[in-house]
């Protein structure tokens, strides 16, 4: 079969495109699995500082001595897939979490996630999160919070919460991001 002449000057042509591109890695980060971060052929690291600015140490345990070097993404999504990194901080979902550079404890928020106040900030990037404030709570007042790291735009289906602030409903990553005390309620839907 002899294909006609505009097809194969077409395909040459593409072929002839491909190869003046250059080859970059770009990693692409899928949902949360309950496996490791990290590839069979990657190398070993006891911490972050093993590996090179563009990888982290992932383990395939919190408390594992050791991990295998990773790639960070470079772009995340703004989805909502909270995860909780062995750091004890919540992630908004597993690709910021990859991107900070930390393993991975659990496909959900932390059931026990790093406190914050004035007194104790997050680290890194995270923000103290006021989001379970009690009933009691006022606006402005002294409270505790936990540590989450979020998108650099917030989506606009964020899950809502009750602000104790405005009395309203409010998008769950702009409370965060504000360090306003909030709560969840059933009102907010």
């Amino acid at each position: 079969m002899r294909l006609p002449s505009k097809i194969y000057s077409c395909f040459f042509g593409m072929l002839l495109a491909l190869a003046a591109c250059e080859s970059t890695d770009l990693v692409v980060v899928g949902p949360p699995s309950a496996g490791s971060d990290a590839g069979d052929d990657d190398d070993v690291c006891a911490d972050n500082e093993d590996c090179d600015s563009e990888s982290f140490c992932a383990r395939n345990a919190c408390d594992d001595a050791t991990g295998r070097c990773a790639r960070k993404p470079l772009l995340c999504n703004e989805s909502v897939a909270p995860v909780c990194g062995c750091d004890g901080t919540n992630y908004w979902n597993d690709c910021l979490r990859r991107q900070q550079g930390a393993s991975a404890a659990a496909v959900d928020e932390c059931p026990r996630p790093r406190s914050c106040d004035d007194q104790h900030p997050c680290r890194g990037d995270a923000i103290c999160a006021r989001i379970r404030a009690p009933r009691d709570a006022t606006c402005g007042g002294p409270s505790v919070g936990e540590c989450w790291v979020l998108p650099n735009a917030c989506p606009e289906d964020s899950p809502k919460l009750f602000s104790i602030c405005s009395n309203s409903c409010v998008s769950a990553c702009t409370l965060i991001r504000d360090s306003a005390p909030a709560r969840f309620d059933g009102r907010c839907r």
